[in-house]
């Protein structure tokens, strides 16, 4: 009884580190890395515990903690690149939606997290272990994992379970991906945040590289018969909500209009997204990249290089403001436009003066258009008219956001028509969401993280979006987002051989999870 009053707090500072690992990934395998782990913190703190000025470390090393306990215990997960970077690229509005739901749980448990370190750290003063020992045992630890860590990753390349190039050029990544499970407290925190700003660095340098095209694509051998591409960017917008998709509720009464008329204006699919999260679905979306290659993002074109070399004027119009402290892999593609503007009025009706005022007609243009969609928080996504056309209920805010993009979509329709010549909007999210759940990024498999909607709709009287469409979907009938510059690519009048389509459309059958790791879609539950 001795022993527990006087390291009472000690013990607690143990059993809560036990509780952060197990409660997100039970099992014997994480117990005892874990143990490992939890050891080596404990020497830390037996470090600085008898060191003196050692406040400010105490409180940084509380709040990397603090990361881990909030996703595990809000999220059941560990941190990975991908939700760090969606912190850091976020924009305020997003931020402050996304934590209006969790901002209580993340304070108590930051608090809970720093009490406990400060007071374990005043008993650790008084132990028998040495500062000198507690040193020599914490560099065995932090020398020993590591290579531990580089013979997995070694063996694992050679039986062709990780791909050699993948090491060699994201190192900290590939680390931070092992170290999840086997050392989940503070070193994941620590190798998560360098194989980012690693990623960053080397974002930084993608304008200044020269990009090529994928094998099997050509450029100017055919000409475009749309003299105005309109490329809508949703946010956060799952197909399962789309009246158009035979949702019971009326979200989208106009594209419901264009789908019931003869000769159909309108082509619409379920597609597949190839990341839960914003970054990485625009990475894929928007270049060659693929959830396994990545670095394809680097090496090859984007669509706004396609439209370029295509003879496009091409303007980039956000509502979102552009992210400032790095940036992000759709700002460095918008930075190719001959146009860009960001942060364009509260709304994304607000987008449509703006491209009324670019639009030139006879023009060949090529316009993104990237909006908040419905993207949290709910409330901010639409107006009164959108209220009053969806009857209440419990999922009433984010079907009136679809409601509002509907909108949106008419009104550009609208202007489209104006144009003596033909015109194509090409509509698609970036991910879906789980409305009932509060957003969208979580580990758990739920596929309506993936679900979107692709729409086109064009005033051509002779183009068949059939056949640009069908030709890339899978044996279910799925079309992967994944596959939109391939799609885009012939849009815009290049050519893409059956060799390419058919990669194309493999590809597609793969996903990024916030776990760092690819998945089959039919692997995900639900």
């Amino acid at each position: 009884m001795t022993f527990i009053k006087t390291h009472l707090f000690s013990i607690l500072c143990t059993l809560y580190f036990y509780a952060i690992i197990l409660y997100r990934s039970p099992g014997l395998t994480t117990l005892a890395w874990g143990t490992f782990n939890i050891l080596s913190l404990l020497l830390i703190f037996n470090i600085l515990a008898k060191t003196k000025y050692t406040l400010i470390l105490t409180v940084l090393l509380g709040l990397l903690l603090s990361f881990d306990a909030f996703f595990s215990f809000v999220y059941s997960e560990s941190l990975s690149i991908g939700a760090f970077a969606s912190i850091m690229e976020t924009n305020g509005v997003e931020a402050a939606g996304f934590m209006g739901d969790v901002y209580i749980k993340a304070l108590v448990i930051a608090g809970l997290t720093l009490f406990l370190l400060i007071m374990a750290k005043r008993e650790l003063k008084h132990s028998f272990l040495s500062r000198k020992v507690s040193v020599v045992l914490l560099l065995a630890y932090w020398i020993s994992i590591p290579l531990f860590l580089y013979s997995i990753i070694s063996f694992d390349i050679k039986k062709g379970g990780l791909h050699a190039d993948s090491f060699e050029s994201s190192p900290a990544l590939v680390f931070a991906n092992y170290s999840r499970r086997r050392m989940p407290l503070a070193y994941n925190c620590i190798l998560v945040t360098v194989a980012y700003l690693h990623e960053m660095n080397v974002l930084k340098s993608f304008s200044y590289r020269e990009r090529i095209l994928p094998d099997g694509i050509g450029i100017g051998y055919t000409t475009s018969g749309f003299y105005k591409i309109y490329f809508i960017l949703g946010e956060s917008s799952c197909s399962d909500y789309y009246s158009l998709f035979d949702y019971p509720v009326q979200t989208t009464p106009f594209m419901d209009s264009l789908a019931s008329t003869t000769p159909s204006q309108i082509y619409y699919s379920r597609a597949v997204a190839p990341a839960p999260i914003t970054r990485e679905a625009l990475k894929n979306i928007l270049s060659f990249a693929t959830p396994s290659s990545p670095d394809l993002f680097f090496t090859k074109k984007n669509i706004i290089d396609l439209a370029n070399d295509q003879g496009f004027e091409t303007c980039w119009i956000s509502t979102q403001p552009r992210v400032s402290l790095f940036d992000s892999y759709a700002g460095m593609i918008a930075k190719d436009a001959a146009y860009t503007e960001y942060n364009i009025g509260t709304k994304d009706m607000d987008l449509l003066p703006v491209l009324e005022q670019k639009t030139e007609n006879g023009k060949k243009q090529f316009f993104v258009l990237h909006l908040n969609g419905s993207h949290l928080p709910y409330h901010l996504r639409f107006e009164e008219e959108d209220a009053r056309a969806i009857p209440d209920g419990t999922l009433k805010e984010y079907e009136c956001s679809i409601h509002y993009t509907d909108r949106f979509i008419q009104q550009l329709y609208s202007m489209a028509l104006r144009d003596t010549l033909p015109s194509l909007i090409y509509y698609l999210s970036d991910h879906g969401e789980m409305p009932d759940e509060g957003g969208h990024g979580f580990i758990e498999r739920d596929s309506r993280q993936f679900r979107v909607p692709l729409v086109m709709i064009h005033t051509s009287e002779h183009f068949r979006a059939d056949s640009v469409f069908q030709k890339y979907a899978d044996e279910q009938g799925r079309i992967a987002t994944l596959n939109t510059p391939y799609m885009i690519a012939e849009i815009l009048g290049c050519t893409v051989d059956a060799g390419a389509v058919s990669e194309a459309v493999e590809s597609g059958k793969y996903i990024y999870h916030v776990d760092g790791n690819t998945y089959r879609f039919d692997e995900l539950q639900k």
